[in-house]
């Protein structure tokens, strides 16, 4: 499987949507076994959903993303962190520790209940 962290100077880039840079980790049997520093298109988010997708990212940890943006890359079966922050060697640790969503990597201001997007009146969850 494929983990994908939004990147920026050693932390968690706080918007997806705007992010340039991707850290890829090829994951097995809950080691990393491969890892690749990728720079993300600038064009739109749906851009870098489509990049993504095309690497064969499972999952996505990133700060803040369009609800959009965030539907999208569910749609295409891309399971989405979203609103973490923090030192991505960290945020990795906790992932692969299925501690990420314990709310200690929780964008500041922002609780795990808060983490939502909100389409046509329904919330839905980011993860």
């Amino acid at each position: 499987m494929k983990l994908a962290l939004t990147i920026c100077r050693e932390r968690i880039a706080p918007v997806f949507d705007v992010s340039g840079q991707a850290l890829i980790l090829e994951i097995s049997d809950g080691q990393i076994i491969n890892e690749l520093s990728v720079a993300l298109p600038l064009e739109s988010p749906e851009a870098k959903v489509e990049f993504l997708l095309n690497s064969g990212v499972n999952e996505l940890i990133c700060g803040a993303i369009f609800c959009q943006t965030q539907m999208l890359a569910e749609k295409q079966d891309i399971k989405v962190y979203a609103f973490i922050a923090g030192d991505y060697s960290e945020v990795i640790k906790a992932w692969q520790e299925e501690k990420l969503e314990l709310g200690d990597f929780a964008m500041p201001g922002c609780r795990r209940d808060q983490r939502q997007c909100r389409r046509r009146g329904r919330r839905m969850r980011s993860n």
